[in-house]
């Protein structure tokens, strides 16, 4: 999936981090404008679908986001004390930055060109690897301003001017994905410090910001070690579907719909396919719709009209890394037999039972379903 383009506005001049106040009645209105109808979870028509990447079948892992979103918004525009936040987590490829470019994409979030500059009510970023706050702080900085910080400045310095930069913007959502690049900072210290500043942003006296967090399942401690930060943070863990006909039914839906939102069609029965995709996703309906929409590539630079399960079965290579060449067909999901398929599933069923054995289940998780 391609990733997301930062919009790169020219700085905007301010005072000092502690007084600075509301830029002008123009931004003023531009963030009033902020209509929720502008963002609705089940309009996927309204988003731009023309594209692969933009093709979106509402799933349980979008309807659960969608849901807790609008609830952050109404918080917004009801002037509470303090912002919140929603951490969405899962493994690479289990649709969450699918999720964080829907939104961010949406009608409500396009940039606005003003006399006083860009307006954003929404700004995105990758947390840096590894992540520490001084790095967080310049990175979101840019981001912001268009700038690069010079080395010297201190971490609190640029916070400051991180956090007048929102205010003056207008930014009501902060967009943080790879959030688990923080753990890469072994530091306790610096979790906390990480921690604490996500806090005192959400905090701001004069401009509530509210944070839109993803990563990998090893965000979940960062959040949980920080209780504060912790008791404001909606947790949304993304799920694989279930093992076995639920599972496999669901995905047959999932991939008969995104076939119909990308124009296309395929040469195999979506039923006896459906345990293919299973194993090689995982069972995480993002990576499937990874595999589907790069298939469907595949199959259009060979000049083909449909995707076929050869076509599926290049795309897992190119995914994954793997070369069916060097590897052979029966380890390809899409190539093997029947009977090595069975064996392989029962194989990856009982890993993932042994995985799961003793997990407690604190965040909301999402057994993936149409």
């Amino acid at each position: 999936m391609a990733k997301h383009e930062a919009v790169s506005p020219a700085p905007i001049p301010l005072p000092e981090a502690q007084t600075v106040q509301i830029v002008s009645r123009e931004l003023e209105e531009a963030v009033e404008d902020d209509d929720d109808d502008d963002f609705d979870d089940s309009a996927g028509d309204e988003l731009d679908t023309s594209g692969i990447d933009e093709a979106h079948v509402d799933d349980a892992t979008w309807l659960t986001f969608a849901e807790a979103f609008r609830r952050m918004r109404k918080r917004a525009k009801a002037s509470e004390r303090e912002g919140r936040a929603i951490l969405l987590c899962g493994p690479t490829g289990s649709g969450k930055s699918h999720v964080l470019d829907r939104v961010e994409n949406a009608p409500t979030f396009v940039p606005i060109e003003t006399d006083m500059g860009i307006v954003r009510t929404l700004v995105r970023v990758d947390a840096p690897a590894p992540c520490t706050l001084k790095t967080l702080g310049t990175t979101i900085y840019r981001e912001l301003t268009g700038v690069d910080l010079r080395s010297h400045i201190q971490e609190h310095e640029i916070w400051n001017r991180v956090r007048a930069q929102l205010a003056a913007q207008k930014v009501k959502y902060l967009m943080i994905d790879e959030l688990n690049h923080v753990l890469l900072a072994k530091s306790v210290i610096e979790h906390r410090k990480v921690a604490e500043t996500f806090k005192r942003v959400m905090q701001m006296k004069d401009w509530k910001v509210y944070l839109i967090l993803a990563g990998m399942p090893e965000s979940l401690p960062f959040l949980r070690g920080n209780g504060q930060l912790n008791r404001r943070t909606k947790k949304i863990e993304i799920r694989p579907v279930v093992a076995g006909d639920v599972g496999n039914a669901a995905i047959a839906t999932h991939v008969k719909i995104l076939i119909e939102k990308l124009g296309t069609a395929v040469d195999f029965d979506l039923a006896e396919a459906a345990p293919r995709f299973h194993l090689a996703s995982g069972g995480y309906l993002g990576k499937v719709a990874e595999l589907l929409k790069n298939a469907l590539e595949v199959a259009s630079d060979a000049g083909g009209d449909h995707i076929t399960l050869g076509d599926l079965a290049e795309a897992y290579d190119d995914l994954y890394g793997a070369s069916t060449d060097d590897i052979g067909d029966e380890k390809n999901p899409f190539l093997c037999t029947d009977h090595s398929l069975a064996m392989r599933i029962v194989a990856a069923d009982n890993s993932r039972e042994t995985k799961l054995k003793g997990k407690r289940s604190s965040p909301q998780r999402l057994e993936a379903q149409i």
